[in-house]
């Protein structure tokens, strides 16, 4: 008696061709592209005060803090507190032991090339030491 023994099958690889797949979707690609209306992001809307000419006769009432250009590879600028130069460890003892004339008003002034986080860290500073108002102004000259 003869036993069956099925011949095993060769097994073909299948092949997926992926370039219909590929056309489908840059053909999906197109037509949102196209289909697509993008609406345009609204900014803020700031209204600033007409430019003033400072005169040498006034002088702004509050604290003036200055804060110079980092030299080097310094992380922050010097900063100056009404003329004399201050540390972020002593700026708020010096804020919050200011006259009440002097709190009234912070006006900071920044040289170009000052980095954001050091006038934040001043702003913050301020706030935390309880003056309100805080003021930006210009360097005129560097």
């Amino acid at each position: 008696m003869k036993l069956y023994v099925p011949k095993t099958r060769q097994r073909r690889t299948l092949k997926l061709n992926m370039a219909p797949m590929i056309d489908c979707v840059f053909l999906l690609l197109i037509f949102f592209m196209v289909s697509t209306t993008f609406v345009p992001m609204r900014g803020i809307r700031v209204k600033l005060p007409p430019p003033m000419h400072h005169t040498p006769d006034q002088t702004p009432q509050g604290m003036i803090i200055r804060i110079h250009n980092p030299i080097g590879d310094a992380s922050t600028g010097t900063m100056l507190l009404d003329g004399s130069v201050v540390l972020f460890d002593e700026l708020f003892t010096l804020l919050l032991n200011a006259t009440d004339e002097q709190r009234a008003r912070l006006i900071i002034m920044a040289q170009r090339d000052v980095y954001h986080e050091q006038i934040i860290r001043v702003m913050d500073t301020a706030k935390d030491a309880g003056i309100d108002s805080i003021d930006f102004a210009r360097v005129t000259h560097e």
